[in-house]
């Protein structure tokens, strides 16, 4: 959409550019778009068929003007890869979570950035879609640091634990074991 500016006297005319903008947020479960539904392994297949269904609305609301930003959440992703990482632990060095996180938001990032581009090309709309990997600094003093609410992974209850979270786990409570947070 472009509005043009009546210049003042001397100045040269100028063209605005207006875009409309939305902003959708693809959870990693739990929310009305998600990644991974209840009941689902998270397997790639899933993933994909997920994503694709989130992506309609999406190219919906492209096709009658608007541009798109798409954030999504990955927490049980990470705990997918830290239990992988954990799994091959002895044959290879295990990941840090900051590490799953990249990785994982690069790789849903990678599967919605595919399922968008063939969404748009279907519905006849040529548009650049990119996926772009973001850090969160969070500051040591934050005061939700004192009470963690969000689980990263599975939870255990104590007897199903393993015995080397254990021990971690009961340094930060016991509303669910999440798992180790490598630093």
């Amino acid at each position: 959409m472009q509005r043009e500016i009546t210049p003042l006297q001397g100045e040269k005319k100028v063209v605005l550019r207006q875009t409309l903008r939305a902003v959708s947020r693809l959870a990693g479960s739990g929310m009305w778009v998600t990644i991974r539904l209840p009941g689902e392994k998270g397997t790639l297949e899933e993933q994909r068929r997920n994503l694709q269904t989130a992506c309609e609305g999406i190219a919906a609301v492209m096709s009658v003007g608007y541009s798109a930003v798409v954030t999504q959440g990955n927490g049980p992703q990470v705990g997918d890869a830290l239990a992988r990482s954990e799994l091959t632990g002895s044959q290879m060095e295990p990941l840090p979570m900051d590490a799953c996180v990249a990785e994982t938001q690069g790789s849903i990032g990678s599967l919605l950035q595919q399922a968008l581009q063939k969404t748009l090309q279907r519905h006849g709309l040529s548009r650049p879609v990119v996926t772009i990997v973001t850090q969160v600094l969070i500051s040591p003093r934050d005061p939700a640091l004192r009470n963690l609410t969000k689980p990263v992974g599975p939870l255990y209850n104590q007897t199903a634990c393993p015995a080397k979270l254990r021990n971690w786990a009961a340094t930060i409570g016991t509303r669910g074991l999440p798992r180790k947070a490598r630093q």
